[in-house]
């Protein structure tokens, strides 16, 4: 999000915006009391009646060490998964998405072990510079660093856990033109390899455990 955000400025000069991250609760909320234009939600729950739910991007877990581990250069079977340690980023009301995510992946052959809970991205970063443990965050927020070789990927044979997200905004109040535009660069920003082929419409309207990561931004900024 950021980049997009930085990219639109940089066009919109005179247009101020803020990128806030918050509960699913929170951010449909804001959603419902016309406080923003559009939000990114990865466990929407709010009726489909009144908003649009289009499907954003699938982005997948990604486990790391620093490039001189010698897991880097290995391919872990699931039946090692234990010999592992993994480093988890920790919201702040003490629930691991990413944990959850891992013990409904696991089978009997895959016991996944938490060395040490880090309160921000950065810090399961830096604890993994220090050569400690085994990272795992979404792809997106450590790419950058495996792009510049930083760190390196521990492959881990049949982990295939992603979250899903979606772009949810009003069906009843039309967008501004900034909002609209930005909703065309959202659509435009995802590559192949991360783009979902699930039709939004197919999206059920459910009760979810509101624990990931949601964006939003704020509309009357964009106006």
């Amino acid at each position: 999000m950021p980049p997009l955000l930085s990219q639109f400025s940089d066009k919109h000069r005179s247009v101020k915006l803020t990128l806030h991250s918050g509960s699913s609760a929170e951010v449909e909320e804001l959603l419902l009391t016309t406080e923003i234009d559009l939000a990114i939600l990865t466990n929407p729950t709010i009726a489909s009646a009144s908003f649009n739910i289009e499907s954003w991007r699938r982005e997948p877990l990604t486990a790391f060490v620093r490039s001189s581990n010698p897991l880097a250069k290995k391919t872990i079977q699931i039946s090692e998964s234990d010999e592992i340690r993994l480093v988890i980023r920790m919201r702040k009301d003490g629930q691991s998405s990413t944990e959850r995510e891992l013990r409904g992946f696991a089978t009997k052959d895959a016991k996944f072990k938490t060395l040490m809970h880090c309160a921000s991205s950065d810090s399961v970063k830096e604890i993994v510079r220090h050569g400690t443990g085994v990272g795992i965050l979404y792809h997106d927020t450590v790419k950058r660093e495996i792009d510049q070789g930083e760190f390196k990927v521990v492959r881990i044979s049949g982990l295939d856990v992603a979250r899903q997200s979606y772009i949810v905004y009003s069906k009843e109040r039309p967008l501004s033109a900034h909002a609209r535009e930005f909703l065309a660069l959202l659509r435009a920003s995802v590559p192949t390899d991360l783009r979902s082929k699930a039709i939004a419409s197919q999206v059920p309207n459910r009760t979810v455990k509101r624990e990931t990561a949601n964006h939003l931004v704020r509309s009357n900024l964009l106006y």
